[in-house]
């Protein structure tokens, strides 16, 4: 989930994914896991920075970074629940802050059905991106 929005000075938003169990193999047998992370970054207004936390079902902290520009967090569960993100601006006074955020849950699944394996384009892709 991709988005952008507008945190009002003095003002909390919050992102309350629900994080759902698959089953994974190891060398050690059938396990539950999930992935889930995000990253965000602040596109415009004031210093460019806003607090940010996250916290598990039973209300752990799991991030928690003040005054931050940009970051990302990812996180290894085995806890299915509703997880809450928030993004808070209470420091500024006066200043709106649009925020970027990219939100991953899962493993990254294909943009094609047909990409599963890898071919000549995603092997050039790769090589640029390293």
């Amino acid at each position: 989930m991709v988005s952008s929005f507008l945190l009002a000075f003095k003002g909390e938003d919050y992102l309350f994914p629900e994080i759902r169990m698959w089953w994974s193999l190891s060398s050690f047998g059938f396990f539950q896991t999930n992935i889930y992370g995000f990253y965000f970054q602040v596109i415009a207004g004031g210093n460019y920075d806003v607090d940010c936390f996250v916290t598990d079902p039973f209300d752990n902290v799991l991030y928690n970074e003040r005054k931050k520009q940009y970051d990302s967090f990812s996180h290894t569960t085995a806890m299915e629940g509703v997880y809450k993100v928030c993004f808070s601006n209470e420091f500024s006074t006066f200043t709106h802050k649009v925020v970027y955020m990219d939100f991953r849950h899962g493993e990254e699944q294909p943009l094609l059905e047909n990409m599963s394996r890898s071919t000549a384009l995603t092997q050039v892709i790769f090589c640029i991106v390293c």
